[in-house]
């Protein structure tokens, strides 16, 4: 499995670079204003590989790391895992993101974003092209449930999860969408290793597998 068309190797920080893509998530915060906010192009664009490539400020990423690793180990309540820039570049190459459901603002890789106060599980979707990487603890199944409900009203959601293929969750809507399963563990900027396989799930609008128990709905 690939994460991206354009990707046929483990993602790694230097591919991303040697593209000549640019970095993505202007406006989100102001420590990465410098960074082009290309998220919220049309959706299906292509980048302008022509524009002068843009670093990612990989200080403040790796920060970042650092602080979260520091919650993680002090607690429990913390489950978010935030994503790192270049595995978010691969995937909007590919779709072309308007918006991140959930989020800080500090971690937000689009213009439009919901933070745990505007709660983007209380939020519609429609019309947008979701990236989403939800907290990993107990709200993940809602996650998961409100991606693949988003879908069938015409959204299109990307998922970035942990491989848990022995919860419900994963069997009652991940395996609805696209399953992407990626090579390796996922290195966050400060060069540590995730402690868990991720997948990537596609759910695109309005196509999912039928399950048996829906036509029963039907009936």
């Amino acid at each position: 499995m690939v994460l991206a068309r354009k990707q046929t190797e483990a993602m790694e920080p230097s591919a991303i670079q040697a593209t000549g893509i640019q970095t993505i998530g202007g406006g989100i915060h102001p420590k990465f204003l410098e960074r082009q906010g290309a998220c919220s192009r049309a959706s299906g664009s292509l980048l302008n590989m022509n524009e002068p490539t843009q670093m990612l400020n990989l200080e403040s990423e790796i920060d970042l790391d650092r602080d979260h690793n520091r919650r993680v180990l002090h607690s429990s309540s913390d489950m978010s895992w935030p994503t790192p820039q270049y595995v978010f570049d691969a995937l909007n190459l590919e779709f072309g993101f308007t918006l991140d459901p959930c989020c800080v603002p500090l971690t937000a890789k689009c213009r439009k974003f919901y933070t745990p106060t505007e709660d983007g599980l209380k939020q519609d979707w429609s019309n947008e092209r979701v990236f989403m990487n939800p907290p990993y603890g107990s709200e993940l199944p809602r996650w998961i449930k409100k991606a693949f409900e988003e879908s069938k009203r015409g959204s299109l959601v990307v998922c970035l999860v942990p491989a848990r293929v022995d919860v419900n969750w994963w069997h009652d809507y991940a395996t609805r969408g696209e399953v992407r399963f990626l090579k390796g563990r996922i290195k966050g900027s400060n060069g540590q290793s995730w402690p868990f396989a991720a997948a990537v799930i596609v759910f695109r609008p309005f196509a999912y597998r039928v399950e048996y128990h829906d036509l029963l709905k039907t009936i």
